[in-house]
């Protein structure tokens, strides 16, 4: 009876080690992926100049010093952003699942990952608004079992350039006079403005219109100042 009972006690213990090396480690110790990405992007409509990027960072809980792979999902807008580009840090096997608004990257057998940037997606925008990038964790492994990982959520606000003239008040494709009376007259507080026209009074592009902008349109007509672009 003893050598059954001895015999069922060790059964026991085996089964529960077995079962504890599977399970991930307590929430307290969870490995958190951080995204980072700018806050606001102003894109002008051409995709060589307006991609940005979104990274993955990698937060290990305390005690882990490398990680042997992870699945995540990212997902985003399909309308707002679209991904030009996907790149993993380390060593290992890597699969991509790319669709409209969704990637799933696997990484296995992963060496030399960067905590700094586990991976990054870069994405261009398609339209004004405030885009959300998402990460789920699948799994996340290390050599020896799975362990407790989290994703994150970022937002990007998406601006597209204006392409009109600055100091071409009344929208009419060129800068003359009739601008210069106009912002002059909206100064001295004669006449209102349009929001459009406000805009393109705006000519040092600090969000409002004062007399740094009238000195400067009086200076381009006189020829004395050029603007950058």
């Amino acid at each position: 009876m003893k050598r059954l009972t001895s015999l069922l006690m060790a059964i026991l213990m085996v089964t529960a080690t077995l079962f504890a090396s599977l399970l991930p480690v307590s929430a307290a110790e969870t490995t958190v992926i951080t995204l980072e990405a700018p806050e606001a992007v102003t894109y002008v409509g051409d995709a060589a100049k307006d991609f940005f990027e979104v990274k993955a960072i990698l937060n290990p809980a305390d005690g882990i010093d490398a990680i042997a792979g992870y699945r995540v999902t990212l997902t985003w807008d399909p309308t707002l952003l679209m991904p030009v580009d996907i790149i993993t840090s380390g060593e290992g096997f890597v699969d991509k699942k790319l669709q409209n608004g969704s990637l799933t990257l696997a990484v296995v057998n992963a060496e030399n990952l960067l905590s700094d940037r586990l991976f990054s997606v870069s994405f261009i925008p398609l339209a004004d608004g405030v885009a959300t990038v998402d990460l789920e964790v699948i799994d996340m492994t290390l050599a020896d079992g799975l362990i407790n990982a989290t994703g994150d959520s970022v937002s990007v606000k998406l601006k597209k350039k204006p392409t009109f003239l600055f100091g071409d008040v009344t929208g009419d494709g060129k800068v003359n006079a009739i601008d210069y009376a106009r912002l002059k007259a909206y100064l001295l507080g004669s006449r209102s403005l349009t929001d459009d026209e406000l805009l393109r009074s705006d000519i040092t592009n600090e969000g409002k219109i004062n007399a740094l902008d009238y000195a400067r349109l009086k200076a381009y007509l006189l020829g004395t100042w050029k603007p950058a672009n």
